[in-house]
């Protein structure tokens, strides 16, 4: 082979690549685009070079050098990772072009998702914002890549990491298990952040908690369920999971369970199957601070039993107590053997217990509230001398009901009605009224009430009588105070007294 072959060889190879080079830079763009079909069939070699050149040409003080470069960047294939750290630079450009032909091709440069999440603390905020959009479009990827950021041992750029995660929602799943490390750092920042993206990526999430509540390994257990408890609330994916946590028999993961359910929202416990509310209640008679909490869940989920329910009602605990009442009190009519239980319950020494057990006993209808106990007019007449204002207010409806057919009762109403409490007064008359002609016996006391100059309690009296005595509406007085609309008092300002 002849000497001069050798560099006749060499010069046609470096004025190949020379060449190609220039075509994905020319002006014409059907010159570029033939470049870049020629770059595509070329060898790995010859693509890695090409790569190399149009990194260097993102530095280009030539605008149309710098977007041709960008463009081939974007075509070129995988290879164009390499190029990785100029491309998140010319996110920059002040060419909208360049800086968007930059984006699509990180976009789809998943090799190059390190290079970008190892950026994100340096950047620019205008740039930091593109790579977040980036990342988050790569969905496991960026995912992985931002998560890898954690080991570094850089607070601030794991921070602006689990940010980013947060804010990809559900595409960070494959991030879910360094977040769970996260979330039992030690780290109070790092830790409240990991908790917020666990929430928001939740329910993949929540399935990966609850495969570790599944463990053999305590420590997994009780981890996963510190975690599940902290989220506040926990993915609804975790639900059945944390249902048998409660008879984990790790009283560690028995209390977090508890814990997690107590913060679900009602909602969440739509789904609970028979058994697994059966598991919630069984739990919740467990003594400490988990049967509490499970108690909490279980008032929560509408899924308690009116017996469970009337035997809290004897809780030692004034809490417990106080949850059966207002779970009760919630029933749009409270089962009839519950009458009993919350007539009692008139007396309890916890304000919030007499407060729901009247409101309950108020949800009777006139037909049920005829089957209560015999003492259930003392018990009711005595909770409107109660020292809890809303108390006494509460405690007329359900009277009043047991007035339509129990004399005492009525009579318990029209004394009422020379109360010195202002809202007694107005709640009787309203009980009255209710009943109609039923209630004729109290028209004399009820004129007595109508003779005051308190708005509120005039127009009740002057319905009551209406109500009692039909005839009475034809009266000009009676029928201006119904028409009345009495004004709001002002806050802080109370009828107590009048």
């Amino acid at each position: 082979m002849p000497r001069a072959f050798f560099p006749l060889l060499c010069a046609a190879l470096i004025t190949g690549c020379s060449s190609a080079k220039g075509r994905l830079l020319a002006q014409d763009p059907r010159e570029r685009a033939q470049a870049l079909e020629d770059a595509l069939r070329s060898g790995e070699a010859q693509k890695r070079k090409l790569v190399r050149e149009m990194a260097r040409e993102l530095s280009s003080a030539d605008p149309y050098r710098r977007a041709y470069a960008a463009e081939a960047l974007e075509d070129i294939g995988p290879q164009a990772a390499a190029a990785a750290p100029q491309l998140v630079k010319a996110l920059n450009d002040p060419e909208i072009s360049v800086a968007d032909s930059a984006r699509r091709a990180l976009t789809r440069l998943r090799a190059a998702a390190p290079v970008m999440a190892g950026e994100l603390l340096c950047a620019p905020a205008d740039v930091r914002k593109k790579l977040e959009g980036i990342l988050s479009a790569q969905g496991d990827d960026g995912a992985l890549a931002l998560a890898a950021n954690f080991k570094k041992g850089d607070k601030e750029l794991a921070i602006e990491s689990i940010a980013t995660l947060a804010g990809m929602g559900k595409k960070a799943s494959k991030a879910v298990p360094a977040l769970v490390r996260a979330a039992v750092s030690e780290d109070p920042d790092i830790k409240t952040l990991a908790l917020t993206a666990l929430g928001d990526i939740g329910a993949p999430a929540g399935r990966f908690l609850s495969g570790l509540l599944a463990s053999g390994n305590p420590s997994y257990r009780e981890g996963a369920s510190g975690v599940l408890a902290a989220m506040k609330p926990p993915p609804e994916t975790a639900m059945p999971a944390l249902v048998s946590a409660l008879s984990d028999p790790d009283a560690a993961v028995r209390l977090n369970g508890a814990k997690a359910l107590d913060a679900c929202p009602a909602a969440a416990f739509a789904g609970l199957s028979a058994e697994q509310a059966g598991a919630l209640q069984k739990a919740a008679a467990a003594a400490g601070k988990s049967g509490e909490l499970a108690a909490d869940a279980l008032i929560k989920s509408g899924r308690a039993s009116a017996d469970w329910l009337i035997g809290q009602l004897s809780s030692s605990s004034g809490a417990a107590r106080e949850r059966a009442a207002a779970a009760l009190a919630a029933f749009p009519a409270p089962p009839r053997k519950a009458a009993g239980a919350l007539l009692a319950a008139l007396k309890d020494p916890v304000t919030g217990v007499r407060r729901a057990a009247a409101r309950a006993l108020g949800r009777y209808p006139v037909t049920a509230a005829a089957g209560f106990p015999k003492e259930a007019a003392a018990l009711l007449s005595a909770a409107l001398r109660d020292g809890d204002r809303e108390t006494r207010e509460l405690a007329a409806p359900p009277l009043g009901h047991l007035a339509a057919s129990n004399k005492k009762a009525l009579y318990a109403l029209i004394a009422a009605l020379r109360s010195r409490h202002a809202e007694v007064r107005i709640a009787a008359a309203g009980a009255i009224a209710a009943l109609g002609r039923r209630g004729a016996a109290a028209e004399r006391q009820l004129w007595r009430a109508f003779s005051t100059r308190d708005c509120a309690q005039r127009t009740a009296a002057a319905r009551a009588l209406a109500a009692v005595k039909p005839a009475l509406r034809r009266l000009p007085a009676i029928a201006r105070e119904m028409r009345r609309i009495c004004p709001a008092l002002p806050a802080g300002l109370s009828k107590e007294g009048l």
